[in-house]
C-alpha cells in the first residue's frame, strides 16, 4: 500500500510580500485582510488640475469639490416651467428650479372633470372619477350604459325597468335633493 505525500507548497503574497502556505488551489493571497487591500484602487491619478491623489471610488476624476466646481460639467441658465424664476444647474435634465416646483407642476399637470357634477379636480391615481364623496354617491345611483357591469349594449333608455329604477332612485328618502324650492 502506498501513501502520496502532499507537498507543501510556498507561495510570495503579492500584496504584503510575506511567504504562505498554499491551502487551496488558486490561492494568491496570505490572507483575506491582504486580498481585500488589493482591491482597493491604490494607483494614482491625475486631476485636471495638474495635482495627482488616490481615489477613493473607481468613478472619482477630480481631487476636490473645488476641482468639480471648476472643472466638471459646465453650469446653464435655465427657466423653470411653473413659476418662471431663472435657477443655473450642472444637469442636463433638471426642469424645475426646486422639488416644490416640480411637485406643484405634476399635480397641475393630473386634472380630470367630475363625471357628475362636470368640476375640475385633481388626482393621484387614474382610477378616480368624481371630484368628492357626495358626487361619487350620487353619480353612481343613476344607472349609465357602459358603467353598468351587466350591460350588454342595445336598448338602454327605452328599457322600463331602468326608468322605473330610476325614480324609484330619486323619489328615496335619503336621496340628498338639491331644490330652491322655499315652503
Amino acid at each position: 500500500m502506498t501513501t502520496a505525500l502532499r507537498t507543501k507548497l510556498i507561495a510570495s503574497c503579492p500584496q504584503c510580500g510575506q511567504s504562505y502556505q498554499v491551502r487551496w488551489v488558486g490561492q494568491k493571497f496570505c490572507s483575506p485582510l491582504c486580498a481585500r487591500k488589493s482591491r482597493r484602487i491604490t494607483r494614482s491619478r491625475e486631476c485636471p488640475c495638474g495635482r495627482t491623489f488616490v481615489p477613493r471610488r473607481p468613478g472619482h476624476t477630480y481631487c476636490s469639490r473645488a476641482c468639480v466646481a471648476e472643472w466638471g460639467r459646465p453650469m446653464r441658465a435655465k427657466l423653470c416651467p411653473y413659476c418662471g424664476v431663472a435657477f443655473s444647474t450642472r444637469s442636463a435634465t433638471q426642469r424645475f428650479c426646486s422639488r416644490r416646483c416640480c411637485v406643484a407642476a405634476r399635480r397641475a399637470r393630473r386634472r380630470r372633470m367630475c363625471d357628475f357634477c362636470g368640476e375640475p379636480f385633481g388626482f393621484i391615481d387614474g382610477r378616480r372619477k368624481f371630484c368628492s364623496r357626495s358626487c361619487a354617491i350620487l353619480g353612481k345611483r343613476i344607472p349609465s350604459r357602459e358603467s353598468s357591469p351587466n350591460w350588454k349594449g342595445g336598448r338602454t333608455e327605452t328599457n322600463g325597468y331602468i326608468r322605473r329604477l330610476r325614480m324609484a332612485t330619486l323619489a328615496h328618502p335619503r336621496v340628498i335633493t338639491f331644490s330652491s324650492t322655499s315652503s
